[in-house]
């Protein structure tokens, strides 16, 4: 009669290695995810602190553009960030100012019978500031009033 006995392999240097080798790159990529995820606490609470009018009313709007042609123009606005001007044929973009704050002002305008009009009362005022210089004066700027 014959006996066979079967011992579990040991682990060779190698084996011990890569076991190491992965353990450092799982503990990488979570201090890597550990750094991302506060960056993006960081972001969002700096997002939190910003103004966005009375009751956060432009904050849905944030980063979304708008434009509005008029003669050889079209205008470009993104809420809460800038305004540009774009020349219809040739030519380059002009940047005409950044967002800056909120602010409310009184109106006393007629109402047309196509609706167009601010009418009457306090509206809300966004404030472009600092945009690129005029050649012949200051700096560009663009007030949007909400109706």
């Amino acid at each position: 009669m014959r006996l066979v006995f079967s011992l579990p392999a040991l682990s060779s240097a190698s084996d011990i290695e890569s076991k190491a080798v992965t353990d450092a790159k799982t503990l990488v990529d979570a201090e890597r995810d550990l750094t991302n995820t506060k960056k993006e606490i960081t972001r969002i609470a700096e997002d939190l602190e910003k103004e966005y009018g009375p009751d956060f009313i432009s904050r849905a709007l944030k980063g979304q553009w708008i434009s509005k042609e008029s003669r050889e123009y079209t205008y470009e606005l993104c809420f809460m960030s800038q305004t540009k001007q774009k020349p219809k044929k040739a030519g380059a973009d002009t940047k005409m100012s950044n967002f800056v704050s909120f602010d409310t002002e009184i109106v006393g305008d007629d109402v047309s019978s196509d609706g167009k009009g601010l009418g009457e009362g306090e509206r809300l005022v966004t404030k472009y500031e600092n945009g690129q210089y005029y050649w012949s004066g200051p700096n560009r700027s663009t007030r949007v009033m909400m109706a």
